[in-house]
């Protein structure tokens, strides 16, 4: 049962809610002392959702290792160029288009990951309740809103992970459910929040470069910066896929351990 005013899980036990003091003796009788305040909400199951987000995480991970290559394939094309060695017309377009194909592919799985990893999300976020967590910072909605804040962007998602991987271990204490806030983080959601950051900025120098491609040294530039963006690309993916990885699990013990399975598993 929930409290009226705030939501707050109530145990049977409770004279006042332990999180805003309402006195729950002047609720009716017929709620048994308690109110439902919100339906009880259900886990679902994140392992099918979290699996499709580590098979585009993977594919979006070996076309950027494809980028690296097709760029530095250019870096040296454009090297040839400026030194005067022949480039035939044939080269040139076979190089263009080499680049063109990735650029597409990359950008295709770039949205595919981005909605994929968006819904993955708000699902795990939304799973925190049922699996007994309280006084969350976030909503499941604001857990996904935060990507798209300016400015609030650069720290709302990495404290929404951080809150889900927290409130998913497996083993913080059951007689209080605000003790996840104790449970101690992991490396990986710091390198994977700080190699997105730094990417986001060198795409975002990328992007600025791209209005200014007047002769082969700019464009060289532009491609380096590029290779650059691609590279940082590659851990990020990975420590990505780690952090999925881990808090499906996390989600799916702690589901065991709390005997949530007759909930409807989806």
């Amino acid at each position: 049962m929930y409290c009226t005013k705030c939501g707050e899980v109530l145990s049977e036990s409770d004279n006042f809610c332990p999180k805003c003091g309402k006195d729950l003796s002047q609720i009716s009788n017929n709620t048994g002392g308690y109110a439902l305040a919100k339906p009880i909400p259900k886990y679902a199951d994140i392992h099918g959702l979290s699996l499709a987000v580590l098979v585009t995480f993977g594919l979006l991970l070996i076309i950027t290792i494809g980028s690296i290559i097709s760029d530095y394939m250019q870096v040296e094309f454009i090297n040839h160029a400026m030194t005067g060695s022949s480039i035939s017309e044939a080269d040139a377009v076979a190089n263009d288009n080499r680049q063109a194909i990735f650029g597409m592919l990359s950008f295709i799985a770039i949205i595919v990951v981005d909605v994929l990893f968006l819904i993955w999300i708000h699902r795990a976020h939304k799973n925190l309740a049922p699996l007994g967590a309280t006084e969350l910072q976030y909503s499941p909605g604001w857990a996904v809103g935060g990507f798209f804040i300016p400015v609030a962007n650069i720290f709302i998602p990495y404290q929404v992970t951080r809150e889900i991987w927290k409130a998913s271990a497996p083993d913080y204490p059951n007689y209080k459910e605000s003790n996840w806030k104790n449970v101690r983080l992991s490396s990986v959601l710091g390198w994977w929040w700080a190699l997105y950051l730094i990417n986001n900025f060198v795409s975002w120098v990328m992007i600025r470069s791209s209005g200014n491609l007047d002769t082969l040294a700019d464009i060289q530039a532009y491609t380096v910066i590029v290779l650059i963006s691609d590279v940082i690309l590659v851990p990020a993916i990975i420590s990505a896929m780690g952090l999925v990885w881990e808090i499906n699990n996390r989600q799916t013990q702690r589901c065991k351990a709390k005997n949530l399975l007759e909930y409807n598993l989806m």
